[in-house]
């Protein structure tokens, strides 16, 4: 996609998250247990979590593809799926949600190590390779908006946290 079009620097960044039942019974607490462990585990149709968790070694047999969110806590819930891999903001957003009591966060575990790298995402707002005065003068302006003592407090009312301020450039994740 760099090839294509100009990114701004990142604004954020999303690591990988774990929904497991309430209670976590299976005692999941990072990607390395979904990868040694004989648990099975619910992904979306088309997310990156399963390529993510086949390229770790993960068989097949225990990657459990759903239509949807809904879908996916359900096979938790009901017991067909241990664990729920998701990003982490999509999965904090759902925990947040009324009626997901039965279903809690695995929290502070490093991001999975895929083929070398963090398997996290960096967010940034995507211009025209002409636009090179819009993207210096957006990139200064989101440097001003990052430096604000009141960030944080920005992200976390979206769901992300302290930690998803990236610690990358562009430049680096275009490479």
């Amino acid at each position: 996609r760099c090839a294509e079009v100009a990114f701004s620097e990142p604004a954020y960044s999303v690591g990988q998250g774990l929904i497991v039942a309430s209670g976590n019974p299976k005692q999941i607490k990072s990607y390395d247990d979904l990868v040694s462990g004989e648990v099975q585990i619910a992904v979306m149709a088309g997310a990156v979590q399963a390529n993510n968790l086949k390229t770790l070694g993960v068989p097949e047999a225990r990657i459990q593809s759903y239509p949807d969110m809904t879908g996916s806590v359900a096979a938790v819930t009901s017991g067909r799926a241990d664990v729920f891999a998701i990003s982490a903001l999509a999965a904090r957003r759902l925990i947040g949600m009324e009626g997901m009591s039965s279903v809690a966060l695995v929290e502070g575990f490093p991001d999975p190590v895929v083929n070398g790298k963090p398997a996290r995402g960096y967010d940034a707002f995507a211009m025209r390779k002409d636009d090179a005065d819009l993207l210096e003068a957006f990139n200064k302006a989101l440097a001003e908006v990052m430096g604000e003592p009141d960030f944080v407090d920005v992200l976390t009312s979206y769901g992300l946290t302290k930690d998803d301020i990236p610690n990358k450039k562009t430049a680096e994740l275009c490479q």
